[in-house]
């Protein structure tokens, strides 16, 4: 039995129709060095029908902790699901919590009953620090990087400096039935792994400015190539997926490690989760070519407004002239571009929104490849400068973990914007997600696919007029949703 049990919380009502779950890099990251020195259980709540029964065979041997991790929304009920299960069955067991919302939120999260410590940042060397003081009793105040509970007071310990990717093992991905996670990727058996952390950039909307403090790093090439050459031999992988958040952060770097993966890994195919327009802008053909000489089918590009005026505002340092010009560069390429757009920022008008959409439509029109995911709902995270600007437009902040965990961009109003808007882009969400069927290969249902297939030239029609009148498929959809839970 183990020593340290490690619990993912499911997603949601996406994970249940997708043929295979992506690996839970959060959750391995935490195991990467505790794997070393105690036995770590992993337990995926979304693909473990019986999780609460291995909950309890791991508890009544006593482990040092249960650590889990969330991201803000749905994930977060389910965590907190798991953690009254884990305080129920043995009430002094102590429960850590890591993950993207701690890590924004981790005062507010420590306060909760469920909790008793809170990994803020990285996980490596913090959870392994963590279960030696447990192991040996000792003060846990020299543990850099925590939240914890002292006689009914919150203390926290400082910032844990961001480890050197180059210095860490290679995730125990051993501990997972990774046949389980490794989903069809244009048809061939892929898994997400990451090459680099943060994103220097300086986005009103994102995240990363809080979480990373706009700070980047990364794996060498010959480490990225290592990385790859190994779930490559040990598991069949023909695909890599990067999740990074910007991998074209360091361009030289970007460059020596595809020129690698072109020599070194001929037949591996891979795909980019996030680059910027003014990098690509910057591009010379020599390079666009090498990137498709190396077998790069995507590159999934961060556009987010067809307005002028939002890009300035949300602080994105790109044009949509820049964006216009890169696509047609892009046409002569075998690398498709996909696109990821978002609506309803605050301050946004419904003629904003109408430029997103003509823009979307042009980069279709100027280039046969190009795709673009959903328009999404801006979601505000707490800590980012537009966070606090929807904060004085009227967004009440959730105060507790119960009222952050029906928080998503599905569930919550953006009561910034008026009424009429809010049903706008809603709807317009929904149209656009359907629209490409971009998605479409890794969902397991061929009910599913076929609806999609259906769907998607009235979803087209939709979009493109913002035509909304009689609008009846989300509650099909929820239908469909409520079957599959």
């Amino acid at each position: 039995m183990a020593d340290i049990v490690l619990v993912k919380p499911s997603v949601g009502w996406y994970d249940t129709i997708k043929s295979h779950l992506d690996v839970p890099l959060g959750i391995l990251g935490a195991a990467t060095l505790v794997n070393q020195e105690y036995e770590v259980k992993i337990i995926d709540q979304q693909l473990d029908q019986e999780w609460k029964k291995h909950i309890r065979q791991e508890l009544n041997q006593n482990p040092l902790l249960v650590g889990m991790g969330a991201m803000t929304g749905e994930q977060l009920r389910h965590a907190i699901e798991i953690a009254e299960f884990v305080r129920q069955e043995e009430k002094k067991m102590p429960i850590v919590w890591g993950g993207i919302h701690p890590t924004l939120m981790p005062e507010q999260t420590i306060k909760d009953a469920r909790v008793d410590y809170v990994v803020k940042g990285e996980g490596e060397v913090t959870i392994k620090e963590l279960a030696k003081s447990l192991e040996k009793g000792k003060s846990i105040d020299t543990v850099q990087g925590i939240y914890y509970k002292d006689n009914g007071f919150i203390k926290s310990t400082p910032q844990r400096p961001y480890a050197d990717m180059n210095e860490l093992p290679i995730m125990p991905f051993e501990l997972l039935d990774m046949e389980k996670y490794l989903p069809k990727n244009f048809g061939m058996k892929s898994i997400i792994l990451e090459s680099s952390r943060g994103c220097p950039f300086r986005c009103t909307f994102c995240r990363n400015t809080t979480s990373y403090f706009r700070r980047w790093g990364a794996l060498r090439p010959e480490k990225v190539i290592e990385l790859m050459q190994h779930v490559k031999e040990k598991y069949g992988v023909k695909a890599v997926h990067f999740q990074d958040e910007n991998f074209f952060t360091d361009i030289n770097r970007a460059k020596e490690t595809v020129g690698l993966i072109k020599t070194e890994l001929p037949d591996m195919q891979w795909l980019v989760n996030s680059l910027r327009i003014d990098t690509l802008d910057r591009m010379d053909r020599d390079f666009l070519r090498l990137i498709d000489d190396s077998n790069c089918i995507q590159l999934k590009i961060g556009v987010e407004s067809g307005s002028p005026r939002i890009l300035k505002m949300i602080k994105k340092d790109i044009t949509v002239e820049q964006v216009i010009r890169v696509n047609r560069k892009l046409a002569d390429f075998k690398t498709s571009p996909l696109y990821n757009f978002m609506c309803a920022f605050p301050h946004e008008t419904v003629e904003d929104i109408r430029k997103t959409v003509n823009l979307i439509f042009k980069l279709y029109h100027d280039n046969k490849k190009a795709k673009s995911s959903a328009i999404n709902i801006y979601t505000p995270y707490p800590g980012t400068e537009l966070y606090d600007e929807t904060i004085k437009m009227g967004f009440k902040e959730p105060e507790t973990l119960d009222e952050w965990s029906q928080y998503s961009f599905e569930k919550t109003e953006p009561v910034w914007l008026p009424k009429e808007q809010q049903r706008l882009v809603k709807s317009l969400f929904f149209s656009s997600l359907f629209m490409t069927g971009y998605d479409e290969e890794f969902i397991n249902s061929p009910f599913i696919k076929l609806g999609i297939k259906l769907y998607q030239p009235i979803a087209k029609f939709r979009t493109k007029n913002m035509f909304f009148k009689g609008m009846i498929e989300p509650k099909i959809k929820e239908m469909v949703v409520r079957n599959y839970e």
